[in-house]
This record gives structure tokens, sequence and C-alpha cells, in this order.
């Protein structure tokens, strides 16, 4: 049997959806609105730093959970949830792109790359949001 935290998930995941529901506004931002609104652009950079630890974190539990093969980095829990078919290959290749993302958000926050930033939110949003999804599915049709 298996023995995944389901509760924590759970957890991680809501929290997610709420800040991504915080920052979807700027969504309709343009690049220039973006830049100059500077409580956007610390607001965005939290919530991209907090949807890969969410990410990584739900990742890490699902493998443990279900004893899947260790992974040795970031990227590698991706490859692993697509692997397990948690993760379809399209969401899979955004969400790598995200996680390879995180250096800059932890140890580059000093010369972050805004438009980067924002570029990059517009195009992962729905991937980011979808997650949750792929997470709930894939738990149901291992546990019930």
């Amino acid at each position: 049997m298996y023995n995944v935290n389901r509760k924590k998930i759970e957890e991680i995941l809501n929290n997610l959806k709420q800040v991504l529901e915080i920052v979807r506004p700027i969504l309709n931002y343009s690049q220039e609105q973006f830049i100059e609104d500077k409580f956007a652009t610390l607001a965005l950079e939290r919530a991209m730093h907090i949807s890969v630890e969410s990410i990584v974190d739900v990742g890490n539990y699902l493998i443990d959970g279900f004893i899947m093969r260790d992974p040795g980095s970031y990227v590698d829990i991706i490859e692993i949830l697509n692997d397990e078919r948690v993760i379809p290959d399209e969401e899979a290749i955004k969400l790598k792109q995200l996680v390879e993302f995180r250096k800059n958000l932890v140890h580059d926050y000093t010369r972050l790359n805004y438009n980067y930033l924002f570029q990059l939110f517009k195009e992962m949003y729905n991937a980011i949001s979808n997650f949750e999804k792929y997470v709930y599915e894939y738990l149901r049709k291992e546990l019930g």
C-alpha cells in the first residue's frame, strides 16, 4: 500500500491556487504597466517562487508516497512526474522551464529580469494552474 501525504499535498495545492488567483489580474497588464508597477513586480516574483516550490514539494510527496525513482535535481522531479504519467509531455516541458527559473528567483533576485519574469508568467500560467488537476487525477486513479 502507498503512504501518500494527501493532506499536505492538498494544503500546498490550495495555497498555490490562492496565490495564482491573487496575481491573475497581472495577465491583463501590458509589459510596460507591469514594469512600472513595483508592487506587481514583487508580487509576481514571489508568486512564481511559490509556484516553483509548490510544484517541487508536491512532486516530492508523490515521488516518496508512490515509491518512484529518486530525483537528482528539481528538473528531474518534473521528468519523473512525466515518466509516471502524472503530467503530460506538453506540461512537463513548460514546468521544466519554470523550475529552471528557480535559480534566478532564489539566487539572482537582485538582478532579476522582470521582462522575462512577465513573459514567463504569461506562458506558464495555464501549466501552473493545470498542475493541481493533474495531481488530483493521478491520486484518484492510483488511490481511488
